[in-house]
């Protein structure tokens, strides 16, 4: 079986452009969808790149995040993978693009299985995210969703774990962000151009659904992609 490549859309959230982006007119609103990518790779196994919102956002997210960024419509990672007939228990790594509450609300879901102690996130937004929710600024983490039993991101080598394709996969990255390596998973076995191209043409297209959140920037695996890490606002 070769490189396939899904995504899974996981609901949205609505709030006025505001308060996503700089803007002067406070009364225009976006639609910003909540979307994972599952990677079914062939030596690899099953890949899952974020995890979106958590069905228990009412009682998790805090007033100011429903406030700000109401979740409007909520489909579990859970719910996702069984129209692919997968289950949690049948994905191998996770990638979390970072840990704002729509791109790591799922992560519960992966409690006791073998995707929670092969975790990919970057370095640098796991400080971020500890250090915003022990100092009192949480901004769009919650140490509930990404702080989740048994999950585990040991220092690994990631060039050289990507190029060998064997072992116990990766975990905290060091030297690349978690876009990298999936331009690297992806390009390993599609051309790189064709491989940009692939993603940015599926994710366009998810349920008619543009721009917004990741949609076109983190996923969309171009050369110069902008960093994922950090930030108070969700998709950011």
């Amino acid at each position: 079986m070769g490189l396939r490549l899904h995504v899974l859309y996981l609901g949205k959230m609505e709030f006025p452009k505001f308060r996503l982006v700089d803007w002067k007119d406070e009364n225009e609103m976006v639609v910003s969808p909540a979307v994972s990518l599952l990677i079914q790779h062939p030596t690899l196994g099953n890949i899952l790149y974020d995890t979106g919102n958590s069905e228990h956002f009412a009682a998790l997210y805090s007033e100011e995040m429903l406030h700000n960024y109401p979740v409007t419509e909520c489909i579990t990672i859970e719910e996702a993978l069984a129209e692919k007939g997968l289950k949690p228990e049948d994905i191998d790594l996770l990638i979390i693009s970072h840990l704002h509450f729509d791109h790591a609300g799922g992560l519960s879901h992966f409690v006791s299985t073998k995707a929670i102690q092969n975790v990919i996130v970057s370095e640098a937004d796991l400080k971020e995210a500890y250090f915003s929710v022990m100092t009192g600024n949480p901004g769009a983490y919650t140490r509930a969703l990404f702080d989740v039993e048994g999950i585990q991101s040991p220092v690994h080598n990631l060039v050289n774990v990507v190029a060998k394709e064997q072992g116990r996969v990766i975990f905290l990255l060091q030297r690349l962000d978690a876009l990298n390596i999936v331009k690297e998973l992806i390009r390993g076995l599609v051309d790189g151009a064709a491989g940009g191209q692939l993603l940015a043409v599926a994710l366009g297209g998810v349920d008619g659904v543009a721009g917004g959140d990741d949609v076109p920037v983190v996923l969309g695996v171009q050369d110069e992609a902008d960093d994922t890490g950090g930030g108070g606002r969700p998709g950011q």
